[in-house]
């Protein structure tokens, strides 16, 4: 996968900021998007899977751009989401 975009130039803060995600040109061909069940070529990234964080390290799960807007706000637990 090449990326396409970083966000390097961040500046600390007292608040929590959005970090701008690392994209991808191009889906893997050996991957599935788990929100569209396909593989199609297209700008992705990579969503960092529950429950395996060690550290600084995680494991990801390559998304379709278009796939991981999210596009419904639920007030009362206070999560963004995409229904599939």
């Amino acid at each position: 996968m090449t990326p396409t975009t970083a966000n390097e130039n961040a500046t600390p803060g007292s608040v929590q900021r959005m970090v701008r995600p690392r994209t991808f040109e191009h889906f893997p061909p050996t991957s599935v998007c788990p929100v569209c069940n396909t593989s199609e070529d297209g700008e992705c990234l990579l969503l960092e899977i529950d429950g395996t964080r060690m550290e600084s390290i995680c494991e990801g799960k390559p998304v379709h751009l278009w796939c991981a807007v999210a596009k419904r706000f639920n007030p009362e637990y206070r999560i963004i989401y995409t229904k599939v």
